[in-house]
């Protein structure tokens, strides 16, 4: 496409009311994230900007996105007005057409009717006239009374409302709108189908365009009759120069203003007046004769009911007259996939931050080829291109097209709804859109993957579409040198195997469930879990073959007439089910974060009650209150610190005897009284030294801390130490880097797998009968931004005490702390009452047994971990809880937790 390439500094012009960009040659663009009503250097001097042209409409001319990959590509741009060469003909429904009826009472398309020749009317009294200046003024407010056809190439957009004031009454008396919500309701009804068929779009306004009112009819004719009877409803200038469309509020039968109902009937033909649409009670359409019900839903000349059909077929002939489908655009984009994969194609119109009237529809293209990758051609040597898949509606207007795709050569093309028919082998032969504007077109690309993760065998997985398991049939499992038979049955009359309980209407699901069943309590030393329809085994179990008439071999694919899959370690697993939705694949989301973590382990302790350790992996604490206490008062300085810190930005230490003190970073250098000079820091060392000298220099008797920097590896931090740590706090809230830095709490299971948990080492949390703080904590307080992760096998034995995430009150800030309990299948984290002598040992010696209540539970509050920023720390995962859900005292109140 002829566009010069420019370069930076030029000139462009934005244009507020279409946000449209464009250069001084005339030739439009995209600025994205571009920022409204703010001077601001788009680009630096001498970098290269591209033109999109829209000359791309036919498969010779598409723009090419060249190869798509796993990376989406997306780009924004417009489907416009394509000038007079792409002007259609004029639609048929003409006053001048041969065969058309001329009636004088009527005319289906202006001039205006007599009743509007009035001066409190206002213009068009001799018809349309684009350079009068009070028709130009309607046509501005989206009226077109006394169109005859449509020449412009390009979409009317109108503007429509439901304002209280629309006009006064004979006493001069302002008059209210009493339009109801259904009727409003009912009215963009209207606007929509009119939109659907015809090349004009609505806009829902406060005030400007055509007013939508149920009230008195004598604001636009103050000789109307008012009351039940014609005329129904009136449209025109109010005496106070509104446009309106008027239905008569003193009718008594518009019932709920129903769809197809009178109400409805009437506010349909006075918007199609306002549009310029005459009237045609020849003919049986909703600008008929609402008098006679010869309307749509009514009662047509002939004697025989009219469809109720909005609007009806005349209806659309003669608005399209005035309002031509002729949004003709089509932008054709080529691409690339050169690996087997799955495709999706979108486009964001109506969904936009400021939206756009746009309503779109996709189409895709590829180029043939034969079995070998050679291009398949015409016998005038032209690619054939053949069409794979089109899609109009999918988010509201917005279209989606999503499918799996070979390697290959591929156009897509966007276009507006009703401009679906185009041969892009032929430039511009597009027509019949009925929509413009921009859009954001979204491609993505997932290649098929090359492997995939797999259940650790063994498994099985009952399948949708096989034939049914037969009462009788049966599976042998053995673990650990103890073979078992379980046998389907629908009465539980097995002999010596072990019963799997079905019944004939069994699903999949059912039927994993019904096994999974059988197995946990047929004594072999497994457990069966199940997710959806498939069942997995923990341990060393085997699946046996099975030589008798009826068995079920292990071997995958002889189990697929069974409606059963099933492995053993000879063979692969099942495909891991990322989504849990049934079926293999998906995407398994999880959020976490990486750094130095301060470590615990119960294992390590070797005085009960006496706090040892450093927190390190090769010396962690043996007590979690001790490391939650660090991480309250640690400071972790990320990588970049040095740019990621801004000048302004805080940090307070509040010893809990002083004033608070607040320490500013600055953009000077060194340490000022309570000023961080950062200016010349050249990395995260530099910062600390800095924080460090700020904290330690603060005058005596101001501040009860000491600060010290530590070196770990690459990460580095200050550690600050409290006089008194159970009223002091540190709040990083004022510089976001600080706080969004990952400071982390490692929990570290015991105990070995074949007694587990019972030998497990306990976390004890709350407190006793006595009410005496436990080894590990009274409380479990997850600090302000920090992050505790607690492995598998850890075990918790706890009394009144919850796990607390979040903030609990208004005067405790503890947001941005998250929990992740990192349980798996085969081992669990466990939580229990500080009585359960049965697992983890005697931790009460003599006490109470366990009962319901004993503790909480695990409170997330709703401003804990980062989820408004799209960041989903907080996770639970194969968490097994007894005895919880009691009374809790949090802070000074006491609360009840179900």
């Amino acid at each position: 496409f002829p566009f010069a390439t420019p370069f930076a500094p030029f000139t462009i012009e934005v244009n507020g009311e279409h946000m449209r960009v464009t250069a001084a040659t005339g030739n439009t663009f995209t600025v994205t994230r571009g920022l409204h009503q703010t001077t601001r250097q788009i680009h630096n001097a001498g970098d290269t900007v591209t033109w999109l042209a829209d000359d791309n409409s036919s498969f010779d001319t598409a723009i090419s996105l060249g190869v798509l990959g796993a990376a989406n590509k997306s780009l924004s741009a417009q489907i416009e007005s394509q000038g007079a060469f792409t002007t259609l003909p004029e639609y048929p429904g003409g006053l001048d057409e041969v065969g058309h009826r001329s009636i004088a009472p009527e005319s289906h398309i202006g001039p205006l009717p007599p009743s509007f020749y009035t001066t409190d009317f206002g213009g068009f009294e001799g018809g349309f006239n684009l350079a009068d200046a009070s028709d130009a003024a309607d046509l501005h407010d989206g009226v077109n009374l006394g169109r005859i056809a449509d020449l412009n190439p390009s979409i009317a957009v109108m503007d429509y409302n439901f304002q209280n004031v629309y006009g006064k009454d004979l006493q001069g008396n302002l008059l209210s709108n009493t339009i109801t919500a259904n009727q409003k309701q009912r009215t963009r009804e209207i606007f929509d189908l009119l939109s659907r068929y015809t090349g004009i779009q609505f806009r829902e306004t406060p005030s400007s365009g055509v007013t939508v009112v149920t009230g008195d009819l004598r604001v636009i004719n103050e000789s109307t009759p008012v009351g039940p009877g014609e005329p129904f409803g009136k449209a025109g200038r109010t005496n106070t120069g509104l446009l309106a469309a008027v239905v008569d509020a003193n009718e008594s039968d518009h019932g709920s203003s129903e769809y197809g109902g009178k109400w409805f009937r009437t506010a349909f033909q006075m918007i199609g007046t306002a549009l310029g649409l005459g009237t045609s009670y020849d003919l049986a359409s909703i600008m008929g004769n609402l008098g006679a019900n010869t309307v749509p839903g009514g009662v047509g000349l002939s004697g025989q009911p009219v469809e109720p059909v909005f609007p009806g077929d005349h209806d659309i002939v003669h608005a399209q007259l005035v309002y031509r489908p002729d949004s003709t655009d089509i932008d054709l984009y080529r691409f690339e996939i050169q690996e087997s994969g799955t495709f999706s194609a979108e486009t964001i119109a109506e969904r936009r931050d400021r939206s756009s009237l746009l309503n779109t529809t996709l189409r895709l293209y590829k180029v043939r080829t034969d079995i070998n990758g050679v291009v398949s051609v015409d016998s005038n040597g032209n690619q054939i291109r053949d069409l794979v898949s089109q899609n109009d509606d999918y988010f509201g207007n917005d279209s989606f097209i999503g499918l799996d795709l070979l390697p290959g050569t591929y156009y897509i093309g966007v276009s507006s709804t009703g401009n679906a028919q185009y041969d892009p082998a032929i430039s511009d032969s597009g027509g019949g859109g009925t929509s413009d504007g921009e859009y954001d077109l979204v491609l993505r690309f997932s290649p098929t993957p090359k492997s995939i993760l797999v259940d650790k065998a063994p498994a099985f997985e009952f399948l949708v579409g096989g034939e049914t398991i037969t009462v009788g049939e049966f599976l042998e499992i053995e673990v650990d040198g103890v073979a078992k038979t379980f046998r389907f049955t629908t009465n539980g009359v097995v002999g010596g195997d072990e019963p799997v309980l079905i019944t004939n209407t069994s699903s999949p699901s059912d039927l994993a469930r019904a096994l999974a069943d059988a197995i946990n309590v047929s004594g072999l030393n497994t457990v069966a879990e199940v997710s959806g329809a498939r069942v997995r085994l923990t341990g060393t179990a085997t699946l046996l073959s099975s030589l008798s008439s009826g068995g079920i071999s292990p071997n995958t694919e002889l189990l697929v007439s069974k409606s059963l899959s099933a492995t053993d370690g000879r063979v692969e697993g099942l495909p891991l089910d990322g989504d849990i939705n049934g079926g293999a694949g998906g995407s398994f989301d999880f959020w976490f974060q990486s750094g130095e973590s301060i470590i615990v382990d119960k294992s390590r302790s070797v005085t009960p009650g006496v706090t040892e350790g450093a927190g390190t992996l090769a010396d962690p604490y043996d007590e979690i209150d001790q490391a939650l206490l660090d991480a309250r008062f640690r400071i972790n300085l990320p990588v970049d610190s040095a740019a990621e810190i801004k000048p302004g930005e805080t940090f307070v230490l509040d010893d809990g005897t002083h004033p608070a003190v607040t320490f500013t970073f600055t953009n000077t250098t060194g340490v000022s009284g309570r000023n961080i000079g950062i200016a010349s820091a050249a990395s995260a060392s530099d910062v600390a030294d800095l924080i460090v000298a700020a904290i330690n220099g603060q005058p005596a008797g101001t501040l009860d801390f000491t600060a010290t920097k530590i070196v770990s590896g690459t990460r580095i931090r200050v550690d600050v130490t409290a006089l008194n740590p159970g009223f002091a706090t540190l709040d990083l809230g004022g510089t976001k880097a600080l706080l969004a830095a990952p400071n982390l709490v490692r929990i570290v299971g015991n105990g070995n797998v074949p007694d587990f948990p019972g030998n497990a080492r306990p976390y004890l949390v709350g407190l006793d009968d006595v009410g005496n703080a436990l080894e590990d904590g009274s409380t479990f307080d997850v600090p302000r931004g920090a992050t505790v992760m607690i492995d598998e096998g850890v075990l918790f034995k706890l009394q009144d005490a919850i796990i607390d995430v979040g903030s609990s009150t208004g005067t405790i800030d503890r947001r941005g702390a998250a929990l992740q309990i990192l349980g798996v299948p085969e081992s669990s984290v466990y939580f229990r009452s500080y009585h359960n002598d049965t697992i983890g040992g005697d931790s009460d010696a003599v006490g109470a047994p366990p009962v319901p209540g004993d503790w909480g539970g695990i409170v997330f509050r709703n401003d804990s971990d980062f989820e408004g920023e799209g960041i989903f720390l907080n996770w639970v995962n194969h968490a097994d809880m007894n005895n919880g859900g009691g009374k809790v005292v949090v802070g000074s109140l006491e609360e009840v937790f179900t």
